[in-house]
């Protein structure tokens, strides 16, 4: 395989972030931010409650103006969990998404990956991944592996995108 000119190799996840399509990363962390969203508003209804039943000591009368408040503060706080809940169902198939577009650059030539055999031997050497080789490879976290039962992986995993001649 030629040798290919790339300026920087980051790791995976800095791969994904760096070349991964940007409406991917804008949904993502959208999710993250809805995530971070709902917790704060959940405790924020926990407080209330706190607050409003003498940090849960004394709960108020049926009818009043407390109680409808201690009420809507849980009501406040399930909808906080439903809300929570749901970014985080949607992160896993975010990420799924943004490997799966860095994989298909990959397998394109967009982007190139080189690393080291798995398992690695002390002074083995890195090597750049083939182009063709990433049909049957997924992307793993931080390491490569095969999609299916093949014993094809690599560790120390770096991704680049190639610059123009």
């Amino acid at each position: 395989m030629p040798s290919v000119i790339v300026q920087k190799w980051p790791n995976i996840a800095e791969a994904i972030d760096a070349f991964a399509d940007n409406q991917l990363l804008t949904a993502k962390s959208d999710l993250g931010q809805k995530l971070a969203e709902a917790f704060e508003r959940g405790h924020a209804a926990e407080d209330e409650i706190r607050k409003l039943t003498d940090n849960g000591a004394a709960y108020p009368q049926d009818g009043t103006d407390a109680a409808r408040e201690v009420d809507r503060a849980r009501r406040m706080m399930q909808a906080a969990a439903y809300q929570r809940d749901l970014a985080k169902d949607g992160i896993p198939p975010a990420w799924e998404a943004l490997r799966a577009d860095v994989h298909k650059k990959l397998s394109s030539g967009i982007l190139v990956a080189k690393g080291f055999r798995s398992p690695h031997n002390g002074g083995a050497p890195e090597i750049t991944i083939p182009q063709d080789e990433w049909r049957i490879l997924a992307l793993v976290k931080s390491e490569v592996t095969t999609k299916h039962d093949s014993q094809v992986a690599y560790v120390g995993v770096l991704i680049g995108k190639p610059e123009e001649t």
